[in-house]
């Protein structure tokens, strides 16, 4: 273990002992060149979400006219890009362009060190705090940081040799964890366009299978069931704009609805968010009752106008605000229950875009409202509805709050990497960098594969016999040893109904039995079993053999599964074999798309284990690090 020293500063704590440190000024230095004369192309913008960009892809020059950047400064490329006003994480970017910057921003730069080492460091939650820590004003609202505070700043200093080895495999670390965030995100997305498409087919087609349909007439909304009823808003009930009110009104008083609450949210909370000095004719005109359906009213986007949020409960004394429109059922046939999911469909937006002027804001008033057609189910079949899309649309919540989370874990632990290998409390070693080479396979060095792979699988014996091993989980954790550590065995691997299988695995069996006599297949009820011989041990020899130098990868996989279920190896070994095609065809893959894959594209046995259960195996399989990389074949599909 590396020896450590103090470096007395509170957000670097100790630091190794060939480390130094120096103040920024003494470690970078600020640019301060302006545009002078005026530059118009490759201009920078900088942005939480996305870091440092051309003006022409985002951003604006704020009260300027186009051209006219006088005085604005120059940042070079790899220049490190601060905003000194208002600093969060992600304020911060290394400069991919020359162009342009805001008086706003300071640009440093360094010859004598690695800038990608320092703009990590500026990156870590702990280097963060304490910038804001020198800002001048209240934080969140306008604060900034003077460059005489920023200059006083103590900086790590390692060896240049370590910042190069650093940055490098942060490089590849970081890319890893930020393309896993990314694929996350396009899952809870996928997850979000399914809820809506579940939602849409439950409400205009309904969800009993013997029913007759007619044709509503409506373009975008196409054939219904034959006893719905259409009418117009109009016709069922009344309409009423929110309270209108100047700002000395909130902020006391009695709850009311703003727009927030009926945007986020499904049903309208009993707890509203905010208070508003209402009277009681307003509390009587603006009321919330029971089977009240709430709109809003404008947006920038049409996404967010529209949405509704049905009052499952009477909300006392409370009322609604001005950007909100309140629709009252004249009778009680219209169930909020199912209402709340009816007007959240992304049938009405086909409406809305149909209907609104779009050329600015997009605004949805009670003329445009009242014309827009409804589907009245019965009360029957809208309670049924309702039931099933509340079970449905909660399963799906849930595989999206544990999605948000991995990303909320994710992004914590890049944070948590950076710090710990920018203050040297971990130490880089050359294994650990990671070069951009494509990844060959490993091919024994034995003339027959067959005999190769029985040796393995006398491997997989004596580590898993006392582990509940059968046929199907040796084969299983047989093909995770060849994938994952890219054995080249010249297999093909069928999707059959207990997960991706060679035919070799009978070929082994037979050398290792019927040949060499070193086990004995047991025929136990339903599944096989294996029985150590006498003569066992003679496969060592060629184990030591062929496999040595992969014999810490080999125990490291046979432990990852040691305790699996014949279930659960069945689970494992199909994820996996799934996730490896769509790397091998090299496809966009997300946690949704592989188990879609799974369930649909295998074998109909695999539907057994629901959704959750199989995305629950697919995280497991992450944490453990259990995970493909593209070796091998594609999977093939068993005709039937």
């Amino acid at each position: 273990m590396r020896e450590m020293k103090d470096s007395g500063i509170d957000w670097i704590n100790k630091i190794p002992q060939n480390w130094d440190y120096k103040r920024l000024k003494n470690t970078l230095n600020e640019r301060k060149e302006n545009n002078n004369p005026i530059i118009t192309n490759n201009i920078l913008s900088l942005t939480n979400d996305r870091g440092v960009l051309p003006y022409s892809e985002k951003g604006n020059h704020g009260n300027r006219a186009k051209d006219d950047l006088t005085g604005y400064k120059l940042a070079y490329e790899n220049d490190i890009v601060l905003n000194s006003m208002n600093v969060v994480i992600g304020s911060v970017g290394l400069s991919p362009y020359f162009g342009c910057v805001s008086p706003v921003y300071y640009m440093l730069y360094t010859k004598k060190y690695n800038i990608k080492y320092y703009n990590y460091i500026f990156q870590t939650k702990v280097f963060q705090n304490e910038l804001k820590g020198l800002g001048n004003g209240i934080l969140e609202i306008r604060m900034r940081i003077p460059m005489e505070k920023l200059n006083n700043v103590i900086l790590p200093i390692p060896p240049i040799e370590e910042q190069d080895k650093i940055v490098e495999f942060l490089d590849n670390k970081v890319s890893e964890i930020d393309n896993a965030i990314e694929k996350t995100k396009e899952t809870i997305e996928d997850y979000k366009k399914y809820k809506q498409a579940i939602i849409t087919k439950a409400i205009t087609k309904g969800i009993d299978k013997d029913i007759k349909f007619k044709d509503s007439g409506i373009d975008w909304i196409g054939y219904v069931p034959e006893t719905w009823d259409i009418k117009k808003i109009r016709y069922l009930g009344g309409l009423q704009n929110g309270i209108s009110a100047g700002a000395e009104k909130f902020g006391f008083g009695y709850p009311f609805a703003n727009y927030g609450d009926i945007y986020k949210n499904i049903s309208l909370p009993k707890t509203l968010s905010g208070l508003i000095n209402s009277t009681e004719n307003d509390r009587k005109t603006y009321s919330i009752k029971k089977n009240d359906i709430f709109f809003t009213r404008t947006s920038e986007t049409i996404e967010e106008v529209g949405f509704s949020s049905a009052a499952l409960d009477d909300i006392n004394d409370a009322c609604f605000s001005g950007f909100i429109i309140r629709f009252r059922p004249y009778e009680n046939n219209m169930k909020a229950e199912f209402y709340k999911y009816y007007f959240r469909s992304d049938i009405h937006r086909k409406y809305f875009v149909k209907e609104m002027n779009l050329v600015t804001r997009a605004s949805l008033g009670q003329d445009l409202l009242k014309n827009m057609p409804v589907l009245i189910p019965s009360e029957e079949e809208q309670f049924k509805i309702a039931n099933y899309l509340d079970r449905k649309c909660f399963e799906i919540d849930k595989l999206i709050s544990t999605n948000q989370k991995n990303i909320e874990e994710l992004e914590h632990y890049k944070k948590s990497l950076i710090y710990e290998y920018v203050t040297g409390k971990k130490e880089v070693n050359n294994s650990e960098i990671i070069k951009g080479e494509e990844l060959k396979q490993i091919k024994i060095n034995c003339k027959d594969n067959i005999f190769a792979q029985a040796i393995l699988l006398c491997k997989v014996i004596e580590k898993l016999n006392q582990y509940n091993l059968g046929r199907v989980k040796a084969e299983k954790t047989l093909y995770l040893i060849e994938k994952d550590i890219g054995f080249d065995f010249n297999n093909n691997y069928v999707r059959e109904a207990a997960g991706p299988l060679s035919e070799s695995i009978y070929k082994c069996e037979s050398i290792i039995s019927n040949k060499n006599k070193w086990i004995k297949v047991n025929k136990v009820k339903k599944h096989i079993e294996y029985e150590m011989l006498s003569d066992f041990s003679k496969y060592s020899k060629y184990y030591e053999k062929y496999y040595s130098n992969y014999d810490n990868q080999i125990e490291n996989i046979i432990e990852k599964v040691k305790n699996y279920s014949t279930d659960k190896s069945e689970m494992v070994a199909t994820l996996y074999a799934s996730w490896n095609d769509f790397l091998i065809k090299k496809e966009e893959v997300t946690d949704i798309k592989i188990v879609k894959d799974v369930r649909e594209n295998w074998n109909d046995t695999k539907k057994r284990f629901n959704e959750q259960k199989w995305l629950d195996v697919l995280k497991e399989m992450k944490e453990i690090e259990l995970t493909p990389k593209g070796y091998g074949n594609l999977t093939i599909i068993k005709e039937n």
